[in-house]
């Protein structure tokens, strides 16, 4: 938001992979109100669009929610340690590429949810 706030365009076009979904929902909705006309288009790569009062996690089972949680607790509560790459379907090369990029995500994900006007964000074109 800072960067789009500080560079003044004229429109902009919101792209999210997997959980920046919750990121470009809660950009746009704030950006609307502040800015509005500013989003032309919202897209959703890999991603569902998320719901008022949604976490990150809502849709997970709560096995792994526990499991995400504990995580983080025992990494002194902050964060979520990344999974191992393999989850992923990598091996070799390609794991190890992509584990030397993942990073903790915080635990708030998990925990805190996504306040937004419904009303707003429906207006947005979607893909």
């Amino acid at each position: 938001m800072n960067l789009i706030r500080s560079e003044e365009p004229d429109e902009v076009v919101l792209v999210a992979h997997s959980y920046a979904r919750m990121v470009i929902t809660g950009t746009a909705d704030t950006l609307e109100r502040e800015c509005p006309g500013l989003i032309r288009h919202l897209i959703y790569v890999d991603a569902v669009v998320p719901k008022p009062g949604e976490r990150w996690s809502s849709r997970h089972p709560a096995e792994i929610i526990k499991g995400r949680i504990e995580a983080a607790r025992q990494s002194g509560g902050a964060a979520i340690p990344p999974p191992d790459a393999q989850l992923f379907g990598l091996q070799g090369a390609d794991r190890e590429w992509v584990s030397r990029r993942q990073t903790p995500q915080s635990v708030g994900v998990c925990q805190d949810p996504l306040s937004f006007d419904i009303r707003r964000i429906a207006q947005f074109p979607r893909t």
